[in-house]
Order: C-alpha cells, then sequence, then structure tokens
C-alpha cells in the first residue's frame, strides 16, 4: 500500500506542476495578445499621423484700445507712418469702402489738432497692402475684408473716445507715439499671429516625422508579441496533448 503511494506521489506532483504551467501560460498568452493589439493600434494611429490646423485668435479690439491708451503716458518717439509706394492689385470695392472709411477716422483726428498726413495716398496703400498680406488667409476675400473692418471698428473706438480725445485736447496735438501705437498694434497682433502659425506648423510637422517613425517600432513590437502569443499557444497545445496521451495508472 505505501509503496502505491509512493509511486502516485511523483505524479501527482508533475500535475500539480502542469497545472500551475497552464495557468501561467494562459496568463502571459493574455497578455502578450492584449500587448500585440495595443502596440498594434499605435503603430496604426502613428502610422496615419497629420498635423494640426492651426486656429486663429481673433484680436481683442479692447485690449488693443487700452495699450493704445496707455501710450499717451509714455514719452514720444519718432514715427514712420510712411511706406514706399508700390503697384496696385485689382480694387476690392468693400476693402476700398473699409479704408476710405479709416482714411476719414484718421484724417478728422488730425485736423482737429491742425496735423495731417505727409503722404496720404502713400499712407492709404500701407494700409490697403497690411489688410492684403497680414489677414488671417491673404487669399479669400472675406478674410481681407474682415480684416479691415476689424481695423475700422478699432479707429472708431480710439479716435473717438472721449477719454483719448480729452488726453488731446489738453496736449492740443496728436503725440507720435500715440498715433505709432494706434496704427500698429492692430497689423502687429496679425504679424504675431502668422509667426505663431509657422511655428506651430514647424513643431506639427515635427511631431507627424517623430509619430511615423515611431509607428514602425510600435508594427515590430506588435508583431513580436502576436509571435509569442502564436509559440506560446503552441507550448499549451503540446502540454495538453502530452497529458492526454499519458498512460494512466491501473
Amino acid at each position: 500500500m505505501e509503496s502505491k503511494v509512493n509511486n502516485n506521489l511523483p505524479a501527482k506532483l508533475e500535475n500539480s506542476f502542469l497545472g500551475i504551467l497552464r495557468v501561467v501560460i494562459l496568463i502571459v498568452l493574455t497578455v502578450t495578445l492584449i500587448g500585440s493589439l495595443i502596440f498594434g493600434f499605435m503603430g496604426l494611429s502613428n502610422l496615419n499621423a497629420s498635423p494640426s490646423k492651426y486656429e486663429y485668435k481673433d484680436p481683442n479690439i479692447k485690449e488693443m484700445v487700452n495699450e493704445i491708451k496707455k501710450s499717451l503716458e509714455e514719452k514720444p518717439v519718432p514715427s514712420n507712418t510712411e511706406e514706399p509706394k508700390k503697384d496696385e492689385p485689382k480694387k476690392n470695392e468693400k476693402l476700398e469702402s473699409e479704408i476710405d472709411k479709416q482714411m476719414k477716422l484718421i484724417t478728422e483726428l488730425l485736423q482737429r489738432y491742425n496735423e495731417k498726413l505727409s503722404n496720404p495716398e502713400a499712407f492709404r496703400n500701407a494700409l490697403k497692402r497690411r489688410a492684403e498680406n497680414l489677414a488671417f488667409e491673404p487669399k479669400k476675400e472675406s478674410s481681407v475684408l474682415k480684416y479691415a473692418s476689424g481695423q475700422t471698428e478699432l479707429f472708431e473706438k480710439v479716435f473717438t473716445d472721449k477719454d483719448i480725445l480729452a488726453i488731446l485736447d489738453k496736449k492740443k496735438e496728436v503725440p507720435p507715439l500715440f498715433f505709432e501705437t494706434s496704427i500698429t498694434v492692430y497689423p502687429k497682433y496679425f504679424s504675431n499671429q502668422q509667426e505663431e502659425k509657422k511655428k506651430f506648423d514647424m513643431e506639427q510637422a515635427s511631431e507627424v516625422i517623430e509619430q511615423k517613425a515611431s509607428a514602425a517600432l510600435y508594427l515590430y513590437i506588435a508583431a513580436g508579441k502576436f509571435l509569442t502569443f502564436l509559440l506560446i499557444s503552441l507550448i499549451l497545445v503540446l502540454v495538453k496533448i502530452e497529458r492526454n496521451l499519458r498512460v494512466r495508472p491501473v
């Protein structure tokens, strides 16, 4: 009787070991399968990566008005508002109308203090060129017009502001710094937006390159894990076959 028990002990231990091994293998199989799916998804996602589109931020006219007001408290600097004359593009009636409004506001402000532009035509062309070049989408007429209408809105708020006019009346002149700030704060904002877009696009392009480069690595890892899954599955099948073919004691 004792001999029979001793003979069955190794078989029981072996069966227990094989049972534990089967559980471990099942866990490893699950992990490798999930891993291959995750890395495969990451690889395919990065393989199809594309740069995000930059979203322009519309100017805050109120903030610009406050910035212009601050210029009245600072020391004046020489102003250079004239730009060289260039060939004029095809006329856009709506744009021309907005530029006319801007020129009217500027002219009325200067006339209030017996001042005037040294070269009104060049100044007008400069305003127009800024609208055509600095608009978020220069090739779209609607975008150019949006830029121009925003500039008009700013001029209206600044050059008709009672507080600003009260300060100018005391000075009895239009300070150069105030005038320079008034006509440049708006185009500077759009110019900065263009620079931000260029920087954003470069970062996006670099990120896409990195993502596509990592896509191959993720796919290799996914393939490796899937092969591991197949190999371990084969081992599990062989273990199962071995247990079924084993001669049972009578």
